[in-house]
């Protein structure tokens, strides 16, 4: 029954069956029947065809003969039921998340993989997938990359690490990967998670110190999943940015080094996040971890006391936080990261969960937080309080050359705090990355390389924003790898099985989606633009896209009647994105003080982050010229730079999947993983290899899968003793493949493989269907024939019948039965041969050897019987003659004949006898293998016993055979003997030339396979020695070895080799000697690198001994010179050590104490002298200070007890100072000038720090800071500018200068800035140039008392724009008039106003219409004048184009109209003239007469109407006057008078004539009578 892929509502494809129901098909599912609703309405010629092999499941989809989406889609559907999650698309590996426990990651499993020569004939997993990149590596030294993606909670995090551990294990034992090796955990699955992690990444007290790169690189995962991972709607431990980890890859197959890369950490849910998600794994680490001892003099409070976090999930399921964070902590230690380091960062992130306490208020912002929340957030950022609420509540900007400073705005305050707390998040993580890398890169200098990159899948949200722009760009771009990679391949395949026939392959190039995204003038390229340029919105970035791009065949425009939206037709599907944010989120800058206060920071970690912050905005000053660093261009960078790297390896795919949205194990949701497939581009791939050859088997299953569409009496070609060669089998199904399609270029034969089209393929796998549902009949037929066959024993028959039930897998136990009757019947056949061929050569011996062996196989068909008879006859005939011979000489012996009578018959029994053993003895020679020395004894005994050349003929030529291949024996045992290649070739062919089988062939092959082998590696090893490289040397010797070198030949190479280990010892010591710089190790390493190592490779070295030399010999100065204490001694040592590079020394920091402590004690000295020589009331503090100084300096005591007793001396007059200091202050209003003396005096008297000398002179900066208000404010109110007022107005508050002043200065500042206002608004007025807002800021300007010198431009422009305006009022009239004089009057009024051409545009075509209506009336009057029906037609013509008013046209065309029916009219007059009728002639003229012709064109009509009337008249008297009884001759006269006057025929006169001639002589008789 015929099985056909139907479209399903949940399951998308599933494989049917059809029966009819009625007249209507229905389709049942093949598994459960049940019958698929929405198939009615699918033809089902449309459908494709189920084929059987894709219901197996099998490994590698692409193995299937027939490869569609559906049969991809029910593959993995199939394989993922059955618990197997790995599928292999071609080279591509789909991963399918379990989300529960599968034992597929043992120890036993990945050495399985590990040992595994080829994983062809292994299940496929991701171990198969990291064997494959092994292999490049080991094989062809090439760098291998892994590129995952998937969706969140597919598993991509989870796939990198196992392919990491893998290749670790690969390069090296690493203790972690065996660990992890032995847990049995699925991918993200969330049950049990916390028991998988207890072990995987805890470092033993015996293993630290020791730890090996690899367990390194391992260590690195607690650190990166906590502070990179949170929990998100779809998957609990979701990576939340993109990271590419590199190997580096040394030529011994190691493990280098290592480096990790982040892509677009998503920062913004350090501040925020969605319903039932959490933030970052290291916030909820701390706050489980809080009561520890090292964390609680970080105070962390309890997850409610969070704003940033409360309210979020605080648990996630199946992570344990409190356990990650022990596993955290011991990752750092591994990778030496000291534990105040630790707690500089564990500080961070406490202080980003402080920040996000800081609550603001008021229109200006103010800090609505206790300063104990404050004072938190500073001592975890480790910086002063009031320079972060500085920070967060003022903002600085740069106007011109000075900088203005200004209050934020509460949303201003909250949003500056949020970007401060996630930029400080995200260059932590950055920073920890850095430091990572560093610890991880060590000295890796390989080129070779292999690369891991996890990546979120295609993204399409609800609302989609930047960061999915971001995503799918780079999406796009590994799709387009993918793409090419793919398409490559294809085409190495085409070439490597030697196929030249145009094969279109063809692949979905995204190049156009890339571009539209990526490139110059694309959108991202417009977003960075748009940084640039001041006052934009993402409204009019929007605008921008669109207009560029608006027609590009993959935008989509937005369809809510606005711009802010556009889309995108990805590969993938289309996407919507929201622009709102794009800006700020390409730009997001920080305040400059934010840098400069994280780099004033005391903790380290912020130090080296605000320094390196503020190197990055320095850097990006200087760039002039160029475009500012943004978010975009960091990002496509980044993305150019990784690409280069990928396309530089041989890359390797996996593609994760997730079953279903809820995370539940064995559940499998088509439709949802149906569209993952298609975003992530598998069916693409499988679209890629259907556009060519889809099919590819290789020979011998294409052999097998077809050989039943050949032919029946060709099917003994293929199996059976008759059976023809692979090579010949192969020719013929394909050739019977060929003959049933179409298009003969359907199938191609590669060099292993047999490729089809898709046609030609379903075409053979219909056939091939057909085939086998006809099997079964022609089975039932073949078991009869084989039956029959068995037993009537025919030979033909039996071997036919046997190869049909091979060629139709017929049952085992008839077959048996068959080929032991087929085994019975050919030993029966060669035996009746045996006899045949011996009864016709008559040979006595093979007569009884065969007679025998027939008796033993008991024949008992009539006629072998009667062939066994046959031969025993002719045995007796053949030993007829010795009978007779032996009889007739016993009977002679009988009757005593003489002895000389019986001596010739004696003699023929004796030749007869000779002959008959000369016979046997050749016949037993010739038999078996023969032997050359029987042979020749047996011809000897033969020629002897005169047998015939016939008779011997065959045996001398068997002999020559046999001594021959006696000869190529002793050739063969020789060459094999000597092992000359040679030799062997020359023995072997003759061997093959004489048909030669015996062992020898054998060894002589052997030994020219190892002599060949041999030969192989003496070229391989004379290569190494010539190149000295030590890797092929030591390959080549293992070769050599292998195929079993002598010693003696190895000798050289192997002293070549221990060269260059010599020299590569050397080079190593060398190497770590300088690295070392031990002088003593260098010596070693010089005097070992002497014989072996060049002069160049030495020369760093010995300049390293140099220097290290110098440096012991300045460190023996600075030793001496430390103990002596002499400063010009150390200041040379000093100077000489630092040459020699000992900065660091212990030697040089003691030195430099020492001088430090001699110069301070000279100079102690000097300035204690210099202060008691110049001691004063001024230099009190100075002697003071230089006492201590001596003291500390260790100055004599007698000079620091004399500059003592001088300072008692000036004592008693501070004290006088400080009374008169007193007296001064007690005044209530102290005078300025009195306390301006009490100071001068108290402070030439020494008092530097007394509490009334600090109060006198905060009075005396108070009362001179108000005058100075004042006056300030009185110059202010005078100049009236509106900044001084400002600055004046704030400083005499700060002061508290009297209020009528202020009053004052506010009144006239008011009035200022209502004048400053109405300037702007004049301005903005003159700007937009529109006559309300002129007259509107006139007014305004006016009431504010603005000059008119200064409201000139404005009135001029509003005249301007009003005389304008009237002459666009009187354009509008003129054009509605459509009066050409107002036209052209108001157009040169619009012209002299300076209107645009656009707004004269109306009014000029209005004028041309009313110039073209003109010319066409005037050109219409002359034609109605003139009254030509031409003329009329064109002025007509002309009046219509110039859209002339209707009461003209129609006046015209009636005229015209009336034109033509006059013509008409003298038509029909001409016609009614011609016919010369009367009533023609009537209707012609009135008509003419109706239609206003002249009298001079009616007058012809007219007067041919009256003489034809006349005639009538006539006609008609003539006739009465005639048809008279009594004729009147008079009447009769007058009428024949008329009528001959008027003209009519004589014909018509005649009978008239003839009347009145008749009457005339009646009359005339009367008148005779009478």
């Amino acid at each position: 029954m015929e099985r056909y892929w139907v479209s399903h509502p949940q399951e998308v494809f599933v494989p049917c069956t059809c029966e009819a129901d009625g007249d209507q098909v229905r389709f049942l599912e093949l598994d459960t029947g049940r019958a698929v609703p929405t198939a009615a309405n699918q033809p089902l010629a449309s459908l494709p065809k189920v084929h059987e092999a894709q219901l197996q499941g099998a490994g590698n989809v692409c193995e299937l003969v027939v490869v569609d989406n559906a049969a991809v889609l029910h593959t993995v559907r199939t394989r993922y039921r059955r618990s197997d999650i790995y599928t292999f698309v071609s080279k591509m590996l789909i991963a399918v998340n379990p989300f529960k426990e599968l034992d597929v990651y043992s120890k036993e499993k990945l050495q399985e993989y590990l040992g595994a020569q080829s994983v062809m004939d292994l299940p496929p997993h991701i171990y198969a997938l990291g064997r494959h990149a092994d292999q490049g590596l080991q094989q062809n030294r090439r760098s291998q990359v892994v590129l995952i993606s998937g969706e969140s909670g597919a598993g991509k995090t989870e796939s990198a690490k196992l392919v990491m551990s893998y290749i670790s294990e690969a390069l090296g034992s690493s203790r972690h990967s065996w660990r992890r090796a032995s847990t049995r955990y699925s991918i993200s699955a969330e049950k049990n998670m916390t028991e998988r992690r207890k072990s995987r990444y805890l470092v033993t007290e015996m293993e630290q110190g020791k730890a090996s790169i690899q367990d390194k690189i391992i260590q690195t995962n607690p650190i990166l999943e906590a502070f990179g991972n949170a929990m998100t709607v779809r998957n609990n431990n979701s990576s939340r940015f993109g990271k590419w980890t590199q190997m580096m890859i040394s030529g011994k197959h190691t493990i280098e080094g290592c480096s990790v890369t982040d892509y677009l950490l998503e920062v913004t849910r350090v501040c925020s996040r969605g319903d039932k998600e959490r933030n970052y794994h290291i916030f909820f680490q701390l706050l489980q971890a809080r009561s520890e001892e090292d964390l609680k003099d970080l105070a962390i409070r309890a997850p409610k006391d969070y704003s940033y976090i409360a309210g979020s999930q605080v648990q996630a399921p199946g992570i344990d936080d409190a356990r990650c964070f022990l596993e955290l902590k011991e990752a750092f230690k591994a990778l030496d990261f000291e534990p105040e380091v630790q707690k500089d960062i564990f500080q961070v992130v406490v202080a980003i969960l402080e920040l996000g306490n800081l609550e603001f208020q008021g229109e200006e912002a103010e800090l609505k937080s206790s300063p104990d929340v404050v004072a938190k957030a500073a001592q975890m950022l480790a910086i002063a309080p009031a320079a972060l609420s500085s920070m967060l509540l003022r903002q600085r900007r740069k106007v011109g050359p000075e900088v203005v400073e200004s209050k934020r705005s509460t949303a201003q305050a909250k949003a500056t705090r949020d970007t401060f707390a996630r930029m400080l998040y995200g260059r932590t993580f950055k920073w920890l990355i850095e430091k990572l890398n560093s610890r991880l890169l060590q000295n890796a200098t390989s080129e070779v390389f292999f690369g891991v990159l996890d990546i979120a899948g295609f993204e399409s949200f609800e609302h989609n924003s930047l960061e999915q722009l971001f995503i799918n760009l780079s999406n796009e771009i590994l799709q387009k790898h993918f793409n090419e990679h793919f398409f490559t391949m294809e085409l190495q395949e085409y070439e490597a099985e030697g196929i030249s026939v145009g094969v279109d392959v063809k692949y979905q190039d995204n190049t156009d989606i890339v571009s539209l995204i990526n490139a110059k003038g694309g959108i991202l390229s417009i977003l960075d633009d748009e940084a640039l340029i001041p006052k934009t919105t993402d409204q009019t970035f929007a605008s921008k896209v669109t207009k560029a791009h608006g027609s590009h065949p993959r935008m989509v425009k937005s369809k809510m009647g606005g711009d802010v939206k556009f889309g995108i037709k990805h590969f993938a599907g289309e996407v919507t994105y929201g622009v709102a944010g794009f800006l700020e989120k390409n730009v997001a800058k920080l305040p400059e003080e934010a840098a400069t206060l994280l780099a004033s920071s005391s903790s380290p970690v912020l130090q080296e982050i605000g320094k390196k912050v503020m190197e990055e905005a320095e850097s990006e000053k200087n760039s002039r010229g160029r475009k500012a660093k943004t978010v975009s261009s960091g990002f496509r960078q980044s993305l150019e730079d990784l690409m280069k790297t990928v396309e530089s390896a041989e890359p390797h795919f996996i593609r994760c999947l997730k079953p279903n949205a809820a995370k539940a194990p064995d559940n499998f949701e088509s439709k949802y993983t149906y569209e993952q497939m298609l975003y992530s581009g598998i069916f693409e791939a499988v679209r890629i290899r259907q556009s060519g050859f889809p099919m590819r088997l290789p020979h011998a299953e294409f052999l097998e899968r077809y050989k039943r569409l050949l032919p029946v009496d060709q099917w003994h070609l293929l199996v059976g003793k008759d059976q023809v060669p692979f090579e010949e089998k192969l020719q013929l199904v394909l050739a019977a493949c060929k003959a049933s399609e179409e298009e003969k270029s359907g199938l191609v034969l590669g060099k292993s493989k047999v490729f089809g089209r898709a046609t030609t393929m379903n075409h053979l796998e219909e056939l091939r269907h057909k085939a086998i549902e006809l099997e079964k009949q022609q089975q039932q037929a073949a078991r009869e024939e084989l039956a029959a066959a068995i037993k009537g024993r025919d030979l033909q028959a039996l071997k036919a019948a046997m190869v049909r039930g091979e060629v139709l897998n017929l049952e085992g136990q008839l077959m048996k039965e068959a080929e032991a009757a087929l085994e019975l019947e050919e030993k029966r056949a060669q035996v009746v041969k045996d006899l045949e061929e011996a009864i016709e050569l008559c040979e006595v011996p093979r007569l009884r050897a065969c007679i025998k062996r027939a008796e033993e196989f008991q024949l008992t068909h009539p006629e072998d019987m009667a062939l066994v008879q046959k031969a025993i006859t002719t045995m007796q005939r053949e030993l007829w003659p010795h009978g007779q011979l032996r009889e007739a000489l016993r009977e002679a012996e009988l009757i005593n004949m003489a002895p000389e009578e019986m001596q010739p018959a004696r003699q023929a029994l004796e030749e007869e006898e000779h002959k008959a053993a000369a016979r046997e003895l050749l016949a037993e020679a010739k038999q078996g293998s023969p032997d050359a020395a029987k042979l020749q004894q047996a011809i000897a005994q033969a020629e002897k016993a005169g047998l015939s050349e016939a008779e011997v003929t065959e045996a001398r030529e068997i002999l020559a055979l046999e001594l021959r291949r006696a000869a190529a024996r002793a050739a063969l045992q020789s060459a094999t003997k000597s092992r000359k290649v040679q030799a062997l070739q020359a023995a072997l062919q003759e061997a093959e030339d004489c048909h030669l089988n015996s062992p020898e062939i054998y060894e002589a092959k052997r030994t020219l396979a190892d002599e060949q082998s041999k030969g192989q590696a003496r070229h391989g090893l004379e290569q190494a020695v010539r190149s000295r490289d030590l890797t092929e040397l030591r390959a080549a010797l293992r070769q050599a070895q292998a195929s079993g070198l002598e010693e003696t030949e190895l000798q050289r190479a192997r002293m070549v080799e221990k060269q260059e280990e010599i020299k590569l010892e050397a080079l190593r010591a060398l190497e770590q000697a300088i690295k070392s710089r031990d002088i003593e190790e260098l010596k070693a390493a010089l005097h070992q690198g002497q014989s072996s190592l060049d002069v160049a490779q030495m020369k760093a070295a010995k300049k390293v001994l140099e220097e290290e030399q110098t440096k012991v010999a300045a460190q023996a100065v600075l030793e001496r010179a430390t103990q002596r204490r002499e400063i010009t001694a150390l200041k040379k040592a000093i100077a000489d050590g630092l040459a020699a590079g000992l900065e660091d020394s212990l030697e040089m920091q003691k030195a430099q104490e020492t001088l430090a402590a001699e110069e301070r004690k000279v100079a102690g000295k000097e300035k204690l002298t210099e202060a008691v020589q110049q001691l004063s009331f001024e230099t009190m503090e100075t002697l003071r200070c230089a006492i201590e100084e001596a003291e500390a300096s260790e100055v004599h005591p007698m000079l620091i007890t004399s500059a003592k007793t001088k300072k008692l001396d000036v004592l008693e007059r501070q004290r006088r100072a400080l009374a008169a200091l007193q007296d001064a202050l007690d005044f209530g209003h102290p005078d300025v000038e009195l306390l301006a003396q009490a100071i001068a005096e108290a402070e030439s008297a020494g008092l530097q720090r007394e509490e009334d000398l600090v109060r006198a002179r905060k009075v005396h900066a108070e009362e001179k800071r108000r005058a100075k208000a004042r006056q300030t404010l009185f110059s202010a109110v005078q100049s009236r500018q509106v900044e001084e007022l400002l600055k004046a107005l704030e400083e005499a508050k700060a002061c508290g200068i009297e209020e009528d002043l202020l009053e004052e200065g506010q009144d006239i500042l008011a009035t200022e800035e209502r004048k400053t206002a109405a300037l702007q608004g004049l301005a903005s007025a003159c700007w937009s140039r529109g006559i309300r807002e002129l007259q509107s800021a006139l007014r305004v300007a006016e009431d504010a008392g603005v000059p008119e010198a200064e409201m000139f431009e404005a009135r001029q422009v509003l005249g301007v724009e009003e005389r304008k305006e009237e002459a666009k009022s009187a354009l509008e009239e003129a054009a509605r008039s459509r009066d050409v004089e107002k036209l052209l009057e108001a157009l040169e009024e619009a012209e002299g106003c300076g209107l645009a051409p656009k707004e004269l545009e109306a009014a000029r075509r209005v004028l041309a219409e009313e110039r073209r209506k003109a010319a066409a009336l005037e050109v219409l009057e002359a034609a109605i004048r003139g009254c030509e029906e031409k003329e009329l037609e064109a002025a007509i013509c002309q009046a219509e184009q110039a859209n002339l008013d209707a009461t003209e046209l129609d006046t015209a065309k009636s005229l015209l109209e009336n034109e033509r029916q006059k013509t008409l009219a003298r038509q029909g007059l001409k016609e009614a003239l011609q016919l010369q009728r009367p009533q023609l002639l009537r209707e012609a003229l009135q008509r003419g007469a109706q239609l206003g012709l002249g009298l001079e064109e009616l007058a012809p009509a007219q007067e041919a109407l009256r003489a034809e009337e006349r005639r009538e008249a006539a006609r008609e008297a003539l006739r009465e006057a005639a048809e008279a009884a009594v004729p009147n001759l008079q009447r009769l006269s007058e009428a024949l008078e008329e009528a001959a006057g008027c003209g009519l025929p004589e014909q018509e006169l005649a009978p008239a004539k003839e009347r009145l001639v008749a009457a005339q002589q009646i009359a005339t008789a009367r008148a005779a009578l009478a």
